[in-house]
């Protein structure tokens, strides 16, 4: 009959493994309490991307090196990495600040037809403002939003409109089938 081997920590029936994973997840719980409120603040991800490219090379290398000794389970390691890893989160948020402005300055609120709209300029604040807004589906990016003009026949219209009188503009949209005939014709508005 085999043995058990005797355990290093005290708490009965936890072998050392299950109490490396346990001291690694309360490492990466720490870890979290800085990580979720800057995500938070600056978007999923998106604080790398907002900062020089020797700083966010920096933060990536120290992400690689957690994850490297997360995996590696060892404790000591991911401790050393976890606090280096911190410092660089804060170092991120630090840098980035100074744009925080110009961040915001990026979304824009439009009350349209009883509903409020959020339009913002790219993809990745639109994921952010989604996860932050009562109705996520009044969230559009402005490439949505000329996909779906582009993709209209009132885009052709206003185009052709606007040669014949610079500034005019759309006030409303209207699906009349006799008007798609008068839309055919040779004067452009």
């Amino acid at each position: 009959m085999d043995k058990a081997k005797p355990s290093n920590y005290p708490i009965a029936g936890i072998d050392h493994l299950q109490a490396d994973a346990a001291a690694i997840d309360a490492v990466l719980a720490s870890l979290d309490a800085i990580v979720v409120p800057l995500e938070g603040k600056w978007g999923a991800g998106r604080l790398p991307m907002l900062v020089e490219p020797a700083l966010a090379a920096k933060f990536g290398s120290a992400q690689a090196k957690l994850n490297s000794a997360v995996e590696a389970g060892n404790v000591e390691e991911v401790v050393k990495r976890a606090a280096v890893l911190k410092r660089g989160w804060l170092a991120l948020d630090a840098a980035a600040s100074p744009n925080l402005a110009l961040e915001r300055e990026q979304v824009w609120g439009y009350d349209h037809q009883g509903k409020r709209y959020t339009v913002v300029l790219d993809r990745s604040k639109a994921n952010w403002q989604a996860s932050h807004t009562e109705d996520a589906s009044l969230v559009v990016t402005v490439a949505e939003l000329l996909t779906v003009w582009e993709a209209s026949k009132v885009a052709q219209v206003t185009r052709k409109t606007r040669l014949a009188f610079p500034g005019a503009q759309v006030t409303r949209v209207t699906n009349d089938k006799s008007l798609a005939d008068d839309l055919n014709d040779e004067v452009p508005f």
